[in-house]
């Protein structure tokens, strides 16, 4: 029986809400940043394009829906910690006045962004990141070959070793 709360229906709307989050993001920060002039105009059709081609890409798709979830968790989380937090403000502390004394949160916040965002990609584009697994695309060879576990080793020893060469030419 389908209730009022079953959250299967969903699935058929989720093109449509990922197509107007990715729209109000992408037009917010044109606005913000200006890049284009700041017509409004340009804003809008770039925001739109880039909008319908993210819903073109099955794995766009994936991953925003993947996304989205977790950072409404993490969003609410930290929302429920900075009350927390301001509840237990000294004195006349409004909430405004507690917010820029818990950077530890903040930093907290971003750190756990940047790890939901690598175990997202990892998730949606796992079968191209391991190349020997059973489940791998054929089709993403290039970007298998890249992330080879002997080529990322050989770019790595690379990258340590203009480090270390670096810091010797300087001391000398």
């Amino acid at each position: 029986m389908a209730t009022f709360w079953d959250i299967g229906t969903i699935e058929y709307i989720t093109p449509v809400l990922i197509f107007v989050l990715v729209f109000v993001i992408i037009y917010a920060i044109m606005q913000k940043t200006k890049l284009l002039g700041g017509s409004s105009k340009v804003d809008f059709m770039v925001a739109l394009v880039l909008s319908l081609v993210a819903l073109v890409s099955e794995n766009t798709v994936k991953l925003i829906s993947v996304l989205s979830g977790w950072y409404v968790l993490l969003l609410v989380a930290i929302i429920l910690i900075t009350l927390v937090l301001a509840v237990g403000a000294k004195g006349g502390d409004s909430l405004v006045d507690a917010i820029p004394k818990m950077p530890t949160l903040m930093s907290i916040a971003f750190y756990l962004s940047l790890v939901i965002l690598v175990v997202s990609i990892s998730h949606v584009f796992g079968p191209v990141f391991q190349p020997y697994s059973a489940d791998a695309d054929p089709s993403w060879w290039a970007l298998r070959t890249i992330f080879n576990p002997k080529v990322v080793g050989t770019v790595l020893i690379m990258l340590i070793a203009l480090v270390v060469i670096s810091k010797l030419t300087k001391e000398s």
